[in-house]
Formats: C-alpha cells, structure tokens, sequence
C-alpha cells in the first residue's frame, strides 16, 4: 500500500506540473494606455487593453491598470511549480505523510484521472492507461518550455532514486520503489527522444529570425510608420532615440532602453508574423533627428544577437508652441481600488499619470512625461492616455484600498508642446466593504417573573436584534424565520421582538411571557449593512408562577 501511495504522490506530482496554466508564455505585464508595456505604436492599443483605445473619440473610457511589469506569469507559476514538485518530493521521505500529500492535491476517485482504484490494483508497475494519462498531461506543457520541464523531472527522480537507495528501508522495498521510478524514468526519455526527433524542430529551435528591409515612411512631424520583413512569426522589439548616441544591444533594445541602460519613452513590440510587418510610432518631436533601432525573436524565444537600425527626422510641424490648456480636473466615483478621472483639454494630444503615495515629493513635468518619480525611478502606478479637445474620462485602477494617492498630470498637445507646470489631485480609496456579521458574547437572561425576562448580551457593532420566544419543545426556527417573526411552520410568533442593539453591552426585556411555563427565545443579530449571523442564539428558561 505504501508503495502504491508513493506512486500516487509521484503522478500527482507530474499532474501538477503539467496542468500549470500558461507556463512561460507571457512576458511582461502591461502598463497603463500601453498593452505592451512601453510602446505608442498604433497597434499596441487594440481591444485587449481594457477599452484603453486612443482613437481621438470622446466617448473611449480606457482602463488604467497599474504596475510596470504585472502578471509576469513565466515568473510566477515557475515558483508554482517549484514549490508543488517540492511538497511532492518532500513527502516521500515519510511513508506517514503519503496520503496526506496526495489527498492535498484533490486526489479523488471522481476527480483524478487515475483513480485510486487504478493505482492500488495489483497488475504492472504503470498500466496503459496510466502510461497514456502521463503523456497527456505531458503534451499540455508548451513545446517551448517542454524539453526544461522533462529533465527537471529526471532531476528530481535522481533525487529521490539515491534517497530511496540511503535509507533503511528493505531491498525488496527498494526495489519496488526504484522500479515506480525507472517506469516514469522510461516514459520521460521516450518523450526527450520522440518530440526532439519528430522533425517538427519545435524543441531544437535555436535559430532566431531573420530581418530584412527595415524602413521608415509616412514621416510626419510626430510620427513615423516603421516596416520590416521577417522570415517567421514572434515578436518585434524597438527603441526609437534622438541620433547621434551610443546603439543599444538587442537586450537592451528587449527591455526598451538606449544604449546607456536608461528606459526610453519612445519604445515597445508588435507581434510580427511571416513576411511584411508595420507598425506607427508616436510622440516623436518636430525637426528632430531620431534613430529607430529594432530586433526580432521567435516564439521560442531565440533573439537576435544584432540589431538593425535606421536614420530618420522627422518634419518641422505647424507653428504652434503654446502648450495645451487643461481645466475642470476632478475625481469622480472613487471606490476602494480606482476612481475615474475628468479633465477638459484645449486641444488634443497625449496625457501622462503618475501616481505615488501622498507624501512623496512631486515629480517634474518632464518627469511625469517618463513615467518617473522624483527621484527618477520608474512609478509603480503610471500611464499616457490619448487626450481629445474637450471632456476626457479616464478610468483609473489598480489602487490599494484604504490608501491616500496624490495623481500628477502634464499635458502634451500634437506639436509636442509640453506643460511646465504639473497637476495635482489627491485622494483616498475607500476601505474594503464590510461582510462580517455581529460578533454576540456574554449571552444570559435575568430578570425572569412570571410575565417577563431581560436578554443579556454584547455585540461588536451597531445593527439590530431579532428573536422569537416559543414553547420548549417546539421546532426551532431558521435564521430567516426568526428574522421575519416567525416559527418553524412560518406562521407569526404571538412572542417576537426586533430591536436596536448598539456596540458594546445591550440588553432587550422580552414581555407577555405566561406564568409557570417553560420556553426557549431563539435570536439572531445583524448590522447596519445587513450582514446577518448565519447561526442562532437560544436560551432555555422558565417563568415564575
């Protein structure tokens, strides 16, 4: 049985890792106003950004969603997976924890795919059935990320193989447990061998793509239409910096910052797909020489090692140098995690938010303008809205509750006219709506004559009391029903009271009680926001002849 169980604990173990829901497959968290993180380009603001869509209509309510990198989920679930494999593992080493290490992973006869029913039968090591479960669960981990996991496992079974050989068990013992590992040991190098030499390339993928054709058009004195082609589908990343400093790497051009390491404003990543890609690059200055650099990597994440460049600069634009004039700044519907920004602009262009602590030193417009705090880190809470002549509305979330924020806003207009002067609003979230009922102590009755009684009790907040008082014996009532005055049978109770109880002690006279008669008074309590106990209160007593 121990051996069996340890099997359990083993394919459970592999379960696990395989069921690991989209493993090493996003990068990084998106920003506000940016789907991708840090770009401007047209195509990052489609409709996965949480209606952050900056078209230019004032009826767009974009999403603001707070964090520099957010749900960097290759990140989180390898923890995950880290500390499931472990628990697993480390359960073996103690045959009294088995099934307790397998019943914590929800092992049940109606919710595994291998019952215990299969694992406890006395046929072969692994059956067919078993065999195949495994390479499903196998086949559910991304090609991209397969090959690690496998050899993770072989890791891992090495592990537990020279534990097994350490210990005091029995050698049939031990030979029963080495075989359970050899069998998944099998299965795995089959699965190495089988996926590396399906012809597919899908794991041995090692070459990055190719780039051909990078070009700029479509020149205007803020934006630009970058074009490239590449030989198979992944991802493109670009920086775009005034000409003339020193070219980034093709990490540094990944992670959106120029050669000096520093994050620029003006950078992001498309989806790039086999042939002719293009994508728009926005707020760029008027009569200003830039430098575009780009880099690709496929879906397997090969990059590529050189990075591709071109000059361009852009036109000189209107006459326009007055930056734009914004008014009616207000805050609006603030709950315990967003609020919804309003601010009326003068002339369209782009809006930057920051938001920090109360407290914090404020920023400067330039600042702002690159997501930064006053001392120049990156805030943790920052975005740049597409801003139309007139009303905007921006919906604003990702706010801790109970937290006083200050939001600093610059405006920019089409000609790159910045404001000197930075906007500020303070406010605070709210705290998290109350859900817990009254907390009832120190219940008792005194008081009792032959018509009446006085209940006894504390109570945590203010809210109301309703009881019923009806003869022993008699049905108890739900908490609904004595809500309502009511008895078990749902008529009225001739003996019902509903009162107001306050923080602290309280104490409630039930009347029309008759002489020389045994009763029990049921009651239940619930606060000013209808939070109501889920269990009853009851006392026996008697009145007085």
């Amino acid at each position: 049985m121990k051996t069996k169980r340890i099997l359990a604990a083993l394919l459970m173990g592999i379960f696990v890792l395989s069921n690991a829901p989209n493993l090493a497959l996003a990068r990084d968290g998106w920003r506000w106003g940016d789907s991708n993180g840090r770009g401007h380009s047209s195509d990052q603001n489609d409709s996965s950004d949480n209606g952050n869509n900056p078209s230019g209509s004032n009826n767009n309510i974009p999403s603001f969603h707070g964090g520099e990198r957010w749900n960097n989920t290759d990140s989180g679930n390898t923890n995950t997976i880290t500390g499931n494999i472990n628990t697993v593992t480390d359960s073996m080493s103690n045959t009294n924890t088995f099934r307790t290490a397998v019943d914590n992973f929800g092992w049940t006869n109606e919710q595994s795919h291998i019952t215990r029913r299969n694992i406890e039968s006395d046929h072969e090591v692994l059956s067919r059935d078993q065999k195949d479960t495994i390479n499903k669960r196998i086949d559910n981990i991304p090609l991209i990320r397969r090959l690690d996991f496998l050899i993770s496992v072989l890791t891992r079974i090495e592990t537990l193989r020279a534990s097994i050989e350490a210990s005091t068990r029995s050698a049939d013992a031990k030979a029963q447990l080495i075989a359970l590992l050899d069998s998944i040991v099998t299965i795995i190098q089959d699965r190495i061998t089988t996926d590396i030499g399906s012809g597919s390339g899908a794991i041995n993928d090692s070459t990055p793509p190719v780039t051909s054709s990078l070009s700029v058009s479509e020149i205007t004195s803020s934006s630009a239409m970058i074009s490239t082609t590449v030989n198979e589908n992944g991802t493109g990343f670009f920086v775009v910096t005034p000409s003339g400093g020193t070219a980034p790497t093709a990490a540094q051009v990944k992670a959106g910052q120029n050669g000096s390491g520093v994050t620029q404003p003006i950078a992001g990543s498309s989806a790039l797909i086999t042939g002719m890609n293009q994508f728009n690059v926005t707020g760029l200055a008027p009569s200003t020489a830039y430098t575009v650099y780009f880099v690709a990597e496929d879906v397997f994440e090969n990059l590529q090692s050189t990075v591709t460049s071109r000059d361009f600069t852009t036109l000189s634009g209107s006459s326009d140098t007055t930056p734009p004039v914004t008014s009616a700044i207000s805050l609006t519907g603030i709950t315990n995690t967003g609020t919804m920004l309003q601010v009326t602009s003068n002339e369209s262009g782009a809006l930057y938010i920051v938001s920090l602590l109360s407290g914090a030193t404020a920023p400067t417009a330039t600042q702002v303008k690159a997501w930064q705090d006053a001392s120049g880190a990156t805030a943790s809470l920052h975005g740049t809205f597409t801003m139309v002549t007139g009303m905007n509305q921006l919906n604003l979330t990702g706010f801790a509750p109970a937290t006083s924020y200050v939001l600093y806003l610059v405006a920019e207009d089409t000609s790159g006219n910045l404001q000197s002067t930075v906007t500020s609003k303070a406010f605070s979230t709210l705290p998290l709506a109350d859900t817990t009922p009254p907390v009832i102590t120190a219940i008792s009755l005194t008081g009792i004559t032959n018509s009446g009684a006085v209940l006894h009790f504390n109570t945590s907040e203010q809210g109301l009391i309703h009881s019923v008082t009806l003869l022993s014996g008699a049905t108890a009532p739900t908490v609904v029903q004595v809500k309502a005055g009511e008895d078990a049978s749902w008529a009225l109770a001739s003996l019902r009271e509903t009162s107001t109880i306050f923080t602290g002690a309280n104490q409630i006279n039930l009347s029309g009680l008759s002489p020389s008669v045994d009763y029990t008074v049921y009651f239940v309590t619930e606060d000013l926001v209808g939070n109501t106990e889920t269990a009853l209160h009851s006392l026996d007593f008697s009145s007085t002849p």
